[in-house]
């Protein structure tokens, strides 16, 4: 289900989206902030802040950084009312910035954040750009910059009272197990067939034992070729489906991600459009809530990217 912070992020999608936002006198508020820099370059100070915006808005229910809209601080209510757009130049290479930012600037990495720009026009290099800071699901995240945890109150970043720490790592008891996969680990073999490894990352203070995982293959019919190694094939025992499973000897501590297994997986030739491989994860532990990922995985000779559309807690 989506939270607060990713239904405001979706809602945005075009300039036209950001005015009504302006023209209903919207304002910085639990879920939302905004930045206008004077130059596309994310400058120290702007990193720190950045760093806060995630550890903040992560720790707190997630929320949304609009880049390239002014605010203006209104005294009667101390409230930052979102005045003006202010596209900023080298949009893209801005974009790039804030990526590569947004992926460091914090530990541990948990969570994904991520950004998409809007222009009035696909070729213009001017705009502004959407950054979705996802909610925690495990232990609490802190900045990289200078080793606080941050909390959103308001429409302010705070430092978390060292009591809400506390309580933040003893509310994960239990493990909290995350599909990973690594685009520099996956290789083209001589054959046409991709050799994609298969990991788990553990979000959660709390070590997980009894660790299984099943990776089935949605549409099988587009492929030519799906074997793997480190799974066992389940397909004859789960009649229509291909699907592999694997039980770890040992348990997945935080900050130890391991590879699980590799999928072997050669495409139909067909459009580039369809060679897309859709992907369904299920991850089970001891005292840990099962959750399912779908991925879709586009495959090509000189494109490899993955897109999780989905995930959710199996029960």
């Amino acid at each position: 289900m989506e939270n607060i912070a990713e239904k405001l992020y979706r809602s945005l999608s075009s300039l036209s989206d950001i005015q009504r936002l302006i023209d209903n006198g919207e304002t910085e508020n639990q879920y939302l902030e905004c930045k206008s820099p004077g130059e596309p370059r994310l400058d120290k100070g702007l990193k720190q802040q950045l760093a806060e915006a995630v550890s903040g808005f992560a720790n707190t229910g997630g929320g949304v950084i609009i880049w390239g809209l002014s605010t203006t601080h209104h005294s009667h209510s101390g409230l930052d009312i979102l005045t003006q757009v202010e596209e900023i130049a080298s949009i893209k290479n801005f974009k790039i910035q804030i990526d590569l930012a947004a992926a460091s600037v914090f530990e541990p990495q948990i969570i994904s954040c991520q950004s998409k720009l809007l222009t009035k026009n696909p070729s213009d290099t001017k705009g502004l750009i959407i950054t979705f800071i996802p909610p925690t699901n495990g232990d609490p995240i802190r900045s990289n910059i200078d080793g606080k945890f941050y909390i959103r109150v308001r429409d302010e970043f705070n430092e978390m009272p060292y009591e809400t720490i506390k309580r933040m790592f003893a509310g994960t008891s239990g493990p909290d197990l995350s599909a990973l996969f690594n685009n520099q680990l996956v290789k083209l073999r001589p054959d046409g067939s991709w050799d994609i490894p298969i990991g788990v990352g553990n979000n959660s203070s709390a070590a997980a034992k009894d660790v299984q995982v099943s990776v089935t293959v949605a549409n099988k019919s587009s492929c030519d070729q799906i074997s793997a190694t480190g799974f066992s094939d389940e397909s004859a025992v789960n009649p229509g489906v291909k699907i592999f499973m694997v039980d770890l000897r040992g348990p997945v501590f935080r900050g130890k991600n391991v590879i699980v297994g590799n999928l072997f997986v050669k495409m139909k030739k067909q459009k580039f459009s369809k060679r897309k491989l859709e992907l369904i994860i299920d991850i089970f532990a001891t005292n840990m809530r099962a959750k399912q990922y779908i991925m879709t995985v586009q495959l090509a000779k000189k494109a490899f990217t993955v897109k999780k559309t989905e995930e959710k807690y199996l029960y």
